[in-house]
């Protein structure tokens, strides 16, 4: 013989007893009535215990709830618990009626949809968002990336209608005037004070003397989106002038419209 719960107080008793000593609540008589068949109105499908699995299970008493907590077995009992929660919580809850049980999972129900339902739209809206997002910040770095890119383009556009030919520091050379950006890799090509760890400029070819056809790179590193890390936007200056983008390795849905 072994210890139960009370159907009137939930206080521990000996199962033998045919009243609770601590309420009173007859004990003999709720065995018969829980061995009886499920009345109507109590079977169906609860959302409480399906979205609530094991907080709902606690609450009922309904210890096999705890096996969701089991790898890959643990997702078939969510299912479990929807088609047979409601009986289970009948005959373990103490309940005055079946108005009284539908009741109380009604509330569970309406709780359990308000948080599945909830983390299920997140899980979407996330889904949806974070590439989304992603994109955002690779497109914008993209362009940032293109924008310096351009400064150095400009320079080197009137170095070469200066005359200028030379990359460097000196009288009549060609100063960059790099700007070191925490997107790019790569060392300065003029001469001038390096780039700290971590950080680059646009680099050009030739670099040992400025021609009329220049290549203009920009390398992505460490420090942008990862789907840019390693890649390369590419312009071309062509002998009569004009600058266009050439070759890049960037994404195309990244790139500026003029580079599509």
């Amino acid at each position: 013989m072994g210890l139960m719960f009370c159907y009137g107080c939930g206080k521990e008793i000996h199962e033998s007893a045919s009243t609770c000593p601590h309420c009173g609540a007859p004990q003999r008589m709720m065995r018969e009535v829980r061995s009886e068949k499920i009345p109507d109105g109590v079977k169906g499908w609860s959302w409480g215990a399906f979205w609530l699995t094991w907080i709902w299970g606690l609450s009922h008493r309904v210890w096999s709830s705890l096996l969701v907590f089991i790898p890959f077995f643990g997702f078939v009992m969510w299912f479990v618990l929807g088609f047979k929660g409601r009986e289970w919580a009948w005959e373990k809850g103490r309940w005055e009626s079946v108005e009284d049980f539908n009741e109380s999972q009604r509330r569970w129900s309406v709780a359990g949809c308000w948080i599945g339902f909830g983390i299920l739209f997140l899980g979407i809206f996330a889904a949806i968002a974070i590439p989304w997002y992603q994109d955002y910040i690779a497109r914008s770095q993209t362009m940032r990336g293109y924008g310096e890119m351009h400064s150095v383009r400009t320079v080197i556009e009137i170095c070469l209608n200066e005359g200028r030919l030379k990359a460097g520091q000196g009288e009549g050379e060609c100063s960059i005037g790099y700007s070191c950006s925490d997107l790019l890799i790569g060392q300065k090509q003029d001469g001038s004070v390096n780039c700290k760890a971590g950080t680059g400029v646009p680099q050009f070819w030739p670099s040992w003397y400025l021609s009329y056809e220049v290549i203009l790179t920009g390398t992505f590193g460490d420090k942008a989106a990862p789907i840019l890390r390693d890649k390369t936007l590419v312009l071309k200056r062509e002998s009569d002038g004009t600058w266009h983008c050439s070759d890049s390795t960037v994404p195309e849905k990244f790139l500026p419209s003029g580079c599509r």
